[in-house]
């Protein structure tokens, strides 16, 4: 069946799906939204639906296929693009099942503070997958990895990465046994650093960089120098990308 009404119930809950975070929370889902992340999608990953376009269905059954116990919901091309928040959506897209995976693991996590923007969000989690980094932790209302422009961003980055959402409450224990590196421009030059043990290095907001709470948890404060006088900091992404490579 093919469904072509705005009030279907199907409808109405992926839209409510792209634009509340907290409904993506309840149900342990987010959206994967287009041909080369649903292509790339590891073969142990819980798909809950496809969401596939009339016109398309063709072209991606065999992307389907990957997945042969999970439901394929047909929309027409009017009520796909009524649905998705994409311009030009390619035509499919995957409702996926968190996983529920809370501890730590890895000599090096990433410790995102306030980080607001979702491109950055995803830029910053497509590059520690890229790195080989298995957690990324956000704390103080970092924008939502999971949204769609946050998974759309990081490229597939999210399939493999165990990112927490944690209060300061929780930090201690989710990072007990972790030093915290700080990145903020004030530190000195990271050419430097040597690590000894295992790390969290904190990245803060693109505005106000990190708190006054990681600031006083931290044990070591890095920059990344720059030409003097021509910029006054980089963006979130890059600092991340820079240090995740540079430590070892």
């Amino acid at each position: 069946m093919i469904i072509t009404a705005r009030a279907n119930e199907k409808v109405k809950f992926l839209r409510r799906l792209y634009a509340e975070k907290k409904l993506r929370t309840q149900e342990g889902v987010y959206i994967a939204e287009g041909s080369t992340l649903v292509r790339d999608l590891p073969l142990d990953t819980e798909v809950v639906c496809f969401y596939v376009r009339e016109s398309d269905l063709e072209r991606f059954a065999s992307f389907c296929k990957k997945f042969p116990n999970t439901e394929v919901v047909i929309f027409s091309d009017a009520i796909f693009q009524y649905v998705t928040d994409t311009v030009e959506p390619s035509g499919i897209l995957a409702v996926i099942k968190r996983k529920n995976r809370r501890e730590t693991q890895g000599d090096i996590v990433l410790l995102l503070d306030g980080v607001s923007d979702a491109g950055n969000m995803g830029t910053i989690l497509r590059t520690a997958a890229a790195r080989g980094l298995d957690t990324v932790v956000c704390l103080h209302a970092c924008a939502d990895p999971f949204s769609p422009k946050a998974v759309r961003a990081s490229m597939g980055g999210v399939f493999y990465l165990n990112v927490l959402e944690e209060t300061e409450e929780d930090l201690s224990s989710c990072l007990d046994g972790y030093s915290v590196l700080t990145m903020d421009m004030n530190g000195k030059s990271i050419y430097g650093y040597q690590r000894k043990g295992k790390i969290a290095i904190a990245i803060g907001n693109e505005a106000h960089g990190v708190s006054d709470f990681v600031r006083n948890i931290s044990t070591e404060t890095v920059s990344v120098p720059m030409q003097e006088g021509r910029v006054e900091s980089l963006n979130a992404g890059v600092a991340s990308a820079i240090a995740m490579y540079l430590i070892k």
